[in-house]
């Protein structure tokens, strides 16, 4: 891409300017700034880059709503739609830009939830904590590590059904080590439970 060589160039003069002359690539980089495929891709990176923006922002107004509540249940329609439009328009897509741009509003909404819920845990404001655990699931689907911590929550909220449902994913998914769950804390008023003794059991 005409535009990254540019960077690159414009780079080189930043760092090696004072020390020697570069005459031939000021006329390089001006030539390349010229030319109508330069100036059609600085155009396109341009739109991505307000196209993120746009994104970014309307998760992150969602989240911060949403994360305000009081309400003890959600709905999470809004973010499987969303999350999955994103997916298929972005993450999924055959131009590479598209993908990337796709790729860091996941990995930030990734890390906005995972660091978030870290912090209501320790300030144990446990139904805060269970939320963004909820929508990580949506992130992340497949991660038996993610349904863990979603049981985790549910222990804490003493929803013995949800808790179930969810560490039956995790055993699912691979996560087959009886001993670190059976000594989870979060877990341990259960762990005589015919229930959950029976889940263990199954795998």
């Amino acid at each position: 891409m005409r535009q990254t060589a540019v960077e690159e160039y414009e780079r080189i003069m930043r760092n090696y300017a004072p020390y020697f002359k570069l005459d031939s690539l000021v006329t390089k980089i001006k030539g390349l700034k010229k030319l109508k495929i330069y100036k059609k891709e600085l155009k396109d990176h341009k739109r991505i880059a307000a196209l993120e923006d746009t994104l970014r922002l309307k998760f992150q107004k969602k989240f911060s709503v949403e994360v305000e509540s009081t309400k003890s249940k959600y709905n999470f329609k809004w973010w499987e739609k969303e999350i999955g439009k994103l997916e298929g328009k972005y993450v999924n897509s055959e131009q590479i830009h598209f993908q990337k741009l796709g790729e860091r509003i996941q990995y930030s909404l990734f890390a906005m939830a995972y660091e978030s819920s870290n912090v209501y845990i320790q300030n144990k404001e446990f139904d805060k904590a269970l939320y963004r655990n909820q929508l990580l699931i949506i992130l992340r689907p497949k991660s038996a590590y993610m349904h863990f911590r979603a049981a985790q929550s549910y222990a804490r909220t003493n929803d013995m059904k949800k808790l179930l449902q969810h560490l039956e994913h995790a055993l699912q998914l691979g996560m087959k080590d009886k001993e670190f769950l059976r000594n989870t804390k979060e877990f341990n008023p259960y762990i005589n439970n015919d229930s959950f003794k029976k889940l263990l059991d199954k795998y």
